[in-house]
């Protein structure tokens, strides 16, 4: 595993009322695999989360809006701090972020780091890799088993802070969330170690904390040449409180969106 961890997460919720369950207005959470080398991409994946997760929250706009303005924010600010800094110039980073709110879970994605909904014993990714060799295989230039060994499947097409303008996958309408659904987001350190299968597997069995643990122990025996990074989240059937500090309970009830600034 690398000295230095470029990858960084992100999982702020919002209540109406006691803050333990009830009143449960959205959440948002976000995973960033930084590029640049060392410090540099330390700096683009915690600037992308900390303007993500503040900016949906300060934002009254519909989820996608909220997003797309969010991730936009955040490409300028990675590009401006690289343009002031010499040292950290070529930064850059990968973001996945999952917005529940409204019934619905809103993705917005650039590069290649993952999200996946687990369902009904299924498990279908939900974010598409922007990456070369994924490009190749929808051109039918090579084959899904040859872009899993394929030199250059680590070369992504886009990521915040590398150009101005941008092109994340924004998802307009969102998913219906329904009980019992796993939500998953983690960074290619994890999915170039493990396949869905077992992630699908270890995230049915295991409460999420542990799921988490898991997951990462494993990409770790098997690989261990990346930092690793996976939040999972289980629908509740119905809101409660949380349990214990390991296990936080995300309400399949939504309330109405939180006001600016709320």
């Amino acid at each position: 595993m690398r000295a230095a961890n470029e990858d960084r997460v992100a999982y702020s919720e919002r209540h109406a009322g006691n803050g333990c369950g009830d009143g449960f207005l959205g959440a948002i959470a976000v995973v960033c695999d930084g590029m640049g080398g060392h410090a540099a991409g330390e700096r683009a994946s915690e600037i992308a989360t900390e303007i993500i997760v503040q900016g949906y929250w300060n934002s009254g706009e519909p989820p996608a809006a909220r997003l797309r303005a969010c991730l936009r924010e955040a490409n300028a600010a990675i590009l401006a701090e690289a343009a002031a800094d010499r040292s950290l110039a070529g930064m850059g980073t990968t973001c996945t972020a999952l917005a529940f709110q409204d019934g619905r879970a809103w993705l917005a994605h650039i590069g290649d780091s993952r999200a996946y909904l687990i369902r009904d014993g299924g498990i279908a990714q939900i974010s598409d890799d922007q990456t070369l060799v994924e490009q190749m295989v929808r051109e039918g230039l090579i084959s899904r088993e040859e872009a899993e060994t394929h030199p250059q499947r680590h070369i992504i097409l886009q990521a915040l802070g590398t150009r101005e303008q941008i092109r994340p996958t924004i998802d307009e309408t969102g998913i219906e969330i329904r009980p019992g659904d796993i939500f998953v987001l983690c960074s290619d350190g994890l999915t170039g170690a493990v396949g869905a299968d077992i992630i699908s597997t270890e995230c049915r069995a295991h409460p999420p904390f542990t799921a988490c643990q898991r997951l990462i122990r494993t990409a770790a025996e098997l690989d261990g040449s990346d930092n690793i990074s996976v939040g999972v989240f289980h629908v509740a059937a119905e809101p409660s409180a949380a349990t214990d500090v390991e296990t936080r309970r995300l309400p399949a009830f939504r309330g109405p969106a939180p006001a600016a600034g709320d």
